[in-house]
């Protein structure tokens, strides 16, 4: 009978151990997770190489790079569209329907830079440092600017909308604007 306590303690620690264990562990592959998107989002990535620049550029682009996004951060949650920053090597786009793909970031020519996604559409990718305000009128054009006059959503989706055939995925958002 006294085994019996022991052997319900032993349980409930293995479990609990195993938890924590569990939460705590790293990928050990050591590559960061994989970023999967589903709403209007701007992805800043840094990937850990670059064959394009050298040692010295690296570092002050970088700097650059997240000052400039750092002073957007606050823009975009003002306009509804979420931030993500990772040093992940792809990312995965997730359509309201379920539909999932993969844009890969390596390989481009500067090992840091953003994407503009919103689920159901063309995503955009930009590398490089953009200033802040630079950052502010790309974000603007791709998702659309509510408050420029004439301007009824972003070019991607009217172009996109243009094509014979095309029919916006079941669930996507309407284009944002007047």
């Amino acid at each position: 009978m006294h085994g019996l306590p022991l052997l319900g303690s032993l349980l409930v620690l293995a479990a609990t151990g195993a938890c924590r264990t569990s939460e705590a562990r790293p990928d050990p592959s050591g590559r960061a997770a994989v970023p999967v998107i589903r709403e209007a989002t701007l992805v800043a990535f840094t990937l850990p190489a670059s064959d394009t620049l050298k040692a010295g550029e690296e570092r002050v682009g970088l700097d650059e790079f997240r000052g400039y996004t750092a002073m957007v951060v606050p823009l975009l949650a003002e306009e509804g569209i979420a931030f993500h920053a990772t040093t992940a090597d792809s990312i995965v786009i997730e359509r309201p329907d379920g539909v999932r793909r993969v844009v890969m970031l390596g390989g481009l020519d500067y090992p840091y830079g953003y994407v503009l996604i919103e689920p159901g559409f063309a995503e955009s990718i930009l590398t490089g440092v953009l200033t802040d305000s630079e950052l502010v009128d790309e974000v603007d054009w791709y998702f659309g600017a509510e408050d420029e006059p004439g301007r009824e959503g972003s070019p991607l989706r009217e172009s996109a909308a243009g094509f014979p055939g095309f029919t916006p995925p079941p669930g996507a958002a309407a284009p944002r604007g007047p």
